[in-house]
């Protein structure tokens, strides 16, 4: 049996020591043995245990966590030039927290943090204010895993020096870390192939003060019900999302990424209520954000504004995707500031309820914005209240509005092209401008496609062209381009050039010169101004707007009068003052260059290309109509061939009636008109001029074949009155069931040196005098 008086002091010591260590309950590392986290005698107070707040100095032999070794602490305070490692296999847990300048703090780091394998923070218990707190180099190495909960007021608070990770951070999966998952007021890098999560904060998911540079991937909000708090970034500083980088945001209640200060820089891929409801704003800029080419911006699931810009500036070189798969509530976009949708980007809007596009600032396309292509925008596709302007190359498609596509309160130039109403109606009008909208340039191009109106009650001023398929009533104040006014409405223009009803391609763009071209192969602007922008159709080149023009240039090919193959009124018509010269290849420089026997120039009735068959072909391929003799035509180098005048009645051209049943090849009435080096075969007319028939009018036929034409009277040419010449032709194998196989003749006369041969007709032979010809 002991001793009583060595009992008592045994005892005593005894509970002093557990006294202290209960009290204290904080153990040192010292280094004494080397680097054994494991090993006691490296520690003041032996290996810690999830009571011990850990010290960490700056000894000579720093700490490493190794094997498998499941580390255990209340508090890590790592000091200035110390080092701490943990293992690939190895891990630290963390339940507690320590005081230090002024925030209780789970893991503090003022020296340098080398995480290989597991930290886990506040598994079980509060950690207290931080989870972790860096404010030196902070290392989340490859393989390795963070995973933070029940912080009070931050999951990660990265104050001073540099954190990087290259691994996993998980953030609130089980439980709230307080006002914020992420602070950054220094350098954070996220590498590749990393991930960020964070859950369950309840004022930011991610604070940026610092500069953020992510080429991994974040999830912020990810898991149901819990909230992120009111954003799931905000950014105070500087953040760059660069290549091959993904954000992902949801369950914000203010809005998803909020940009209030500093830059913003997306090179990657952000992805804003995917899964859930992020508040107000998807995002909302009032600093520099800047979505570089080759990024994507995907925006779903906000309640006022897909995309608010509120102040600042905003430039788009890449892809914004807004409301493809769910509402974004009232606006698209909201542009209050500065926009900039650069060269190659792309804006995409759907699922709004009031505004696809709201423009408040200043905002400048030269790219391409689609609004409605899929679901309703709501009643306006775009409304403008201050500055837009659609530069050259750039593109607007809107369709799916509820009231008016495009609403102009402020000053809208377009450069470029706008297209309303190609897969939807937008409401009641395509257009309502209230103060100054101008279709600027030649080129610039305005589509309504559906039965939508332009009211232009402002100043609307069209330079370039537009195309308007309303049963109603539009109007703008002046117009020297090219209004086409295509569903029998009524267009009023105040002054300047009226409005067409031509269907087919025009363009205000006009060449230097006074020739125009046309090349069915062409591929270029397909304005006429040159050969490489040739007009690819001679419809479009005769219905040019252009003044001075006294030339058509055609280069070798069939062309047909109408796209439209039950259109048989359809024929080319001859304009006053311009000679049509076929023959060429594409790319002469002189009439002289051209060849139209070896470049064969083809002007076809065959409107419903069926060769063989000629009962649905235009009643007459070529018509020059004048109510004069004034007027001047020219038509040098083509085949003429198709044309079947079979029909009752008559059509009105230039204010003329043409008879549908004469002149199924070319039909002239009154003006001066030369047509030489033509063949003009294979036609047909139920009564007179198969080839071709003249009413009055001065008509001098030089160097031309007429072969192969039929007709009641005059199966070649039937010529009724005016002044005729006909020099050098050879007029051959046409047919005539009653008079004049080759020629009929009426008026004043004069053929010289032609050759007319192989007639067919039942009396008379070759021609028919009704009165005599000059010879």
């Amino acid at each position: 049996m002991l001793n009583n008086k060595i009992l008592i002091p045994i005892t005593i010591l005894m509970l002093t020591v557990l006294f202290s260590r209960g009290m204290y309950a904080q153990t040192t590392w010292t280094g004494t043995n080397g680097a054994s986290w494991t090993d006691p005698g490296n520690w003041s107070a032996g290996v810690p245990d999830a009571a011990d707040d850990v010290t960490i100095p700056d000894v000579a032999n720093d700490p490493v966590i190794a094997g498998t070794t499941s580390a255990l602490a209340k508090s890590v305070e790592v000091q200035s030039g110390a080092i701490l490692t943990i293992g690939a296999t190895a891990s630290l847990t963390v339940n507690g927290s320590k005081l230090i300048s002024g925030l209780t703090t789970a893991f503090y780091n003022n020296g340098t943090v080398e995480n290989n394998g597991q930290l886990i923070l506040g598994n079980i218990s509060i950690l207290g204010d931080i989870g972790i707190r860096n404010e030196s180099i902070f290392n989340n190495n490859a393989g390795a895993e963070i995973s933070i909960d029940r912080s009070t007021y931050g999951g990660l608070y990265n104050r001073l020096g540099t954190f990087t990770n290259a691994a996993k951070i998980t953030i609130g999966a089980n439980a709230s870390v307080g006002s914020y998952g992420i602070q950054n007021q220094s350098t954070f890098n996220n590498n590749a192939g990393a991930e960020i999560s964070i859950d369950r904060s309840f004022n930011f998911g991610m604070f940026n003060g610092g500069t953020f540079t992510n080429a991994a991937k974040i999830t912020i909000g990810a898991i149901a019900p819990t909230s992120v708090g009111a954003y799931g970034i905000l950014n105070q500083s500087t953040f760059d999302n660069t290549a091959g980088a993904e954000i992902s945001i949801d369950r914000s209640t203010d809005s998803g990424l909020y940009n209030e200060a500093g830059t913003f820089t997306n090179a990657a891929k952000i992805t804003i209520g995917a899964i859930a409801s992020v508040g107000d704003y998807g995002l909302f800029n009032r600093a520099t954000f800047s979505n570089n080419a080759g990024s994507e911006i995907t925006i779903d699931r906000s309640t006022d504004s897909g995309l608010l810009n509120a102040a600042g500036t905003f430039t788009n070189a890449a892809k914004i995707t807004i409301g493809a798969n769910a509402s974004v509530g009232s606006y698209g976009i909201q542009n209050q500031s500065t926009f900039n949708n650069n060269a190659g980007a792309e804006i995409s809007i759907d699922r709004s309820f009031n505004f696809g596009m709201f423009n408040g600032g200043t905002f400048t396309n030269a790219a391409k914005i689609t609004i409605g292509a899929i679901a309703s925008v709501g009643a306006f596709g775009l409304w403008n209240q201050s500055t837009i302007d659609n530069n050259a190359g750039s593109e607007i498609s809107i369709d799916r509005s509820t009231n008016t596509g495009m609403y102009n309160i402020g000053t809208f130039t377009n450069a470029a092209k706008i297209t309303i109403g190609a897969i939807a109606s937008v409401g009641s009008n395509g257009i309502l401008n209230i103060t100054t909208f101008n279709n600027s340039v030649c080129s610039s191009l305005i589509n309504i496609v559906s039965d939508n109106i332009i009211l232009g009650d402002g100043d609307f001023t069209n330079v370039g062209r537009i195309i308007e398929n309303a049963s109603g009533i539009s109007y703008i104040l002046n117009n020297t381009g090219v209004v086409q006014n295509l569903n029998g409405g009524t267009f009023s223009i105040f002054s300047g050039n009226p409005a067409t009803t031509f269907s087919g391609q025009l363009s205000a763009c006009c060449p230097s010169g006074d020739i125009l071209y046309v090349n069915k192969n062409a591929t270029g602007l397909d304005d006429g101004t040159s050969w490489t922008n040739a007009y690819v159709d001679l419809q479009s080149a005769l219905n040019s707007p252009c003044p001075g023009i006294t030339q058509i240039w055609v280069a070798r090919g069939t062309y047909i009068p109408t796209t439209n193959s039950s259109d048989r009124d359809a024929s080319f018509v001859m304009k006053a003052g311009v000679g049509i010269y076929g023959g060429f290849v594409g790319g002469e420089t002189l009439l002289s260059q051209r060849n139209w026997v070896t470049n064969p120039t083809i002007l076809s009735g065959d409107i419903d290309n069926s060769p063989g068959d000629n009962t649905g072909n235009s009643y007459h391929v070529v018509i020059a109509a004048f109510a004069d003799d004034v007027p001047t035509t020219r038509l040098d180098g083509f085949t003429i061939t198709g044309g079947n005048a079979n029909a009752d009645g008559n059509i009105t051209v230039n204010g003329v009636g043409i008879f549908r049943n004469f002149g199924g090849g070319m039909y002239t009435n009154g003006g001066t008109n030369t047509m030489t080096n033509n063949t003009i075969s294979g036609n047909t007319a139920r009564s007179d001029g198969g080839g071709m028939y003249t009413n009055g009018g001065t008509n001098t036929l030089p160097n031309n074949t007429i072969s192969g034409n039929t007709a009641t009277n005059g199966g070649g040419i039937f010529t009724s009155g005016g002044t005729n010449t006909l020099t050098n032709n050879t007029i051959s194998g046409n047919t005539a069931s009653s008079n004049g196989g080759g020629i009929s003749t009426g008026g004043t006369n004069t053929l010289t040196n032609n050759t007319i041969s192989g007639i067919r007709q039942p009396t008379a032979a070759g021609f028919s005098l009704p009165a005599a010809p000059t010879r």
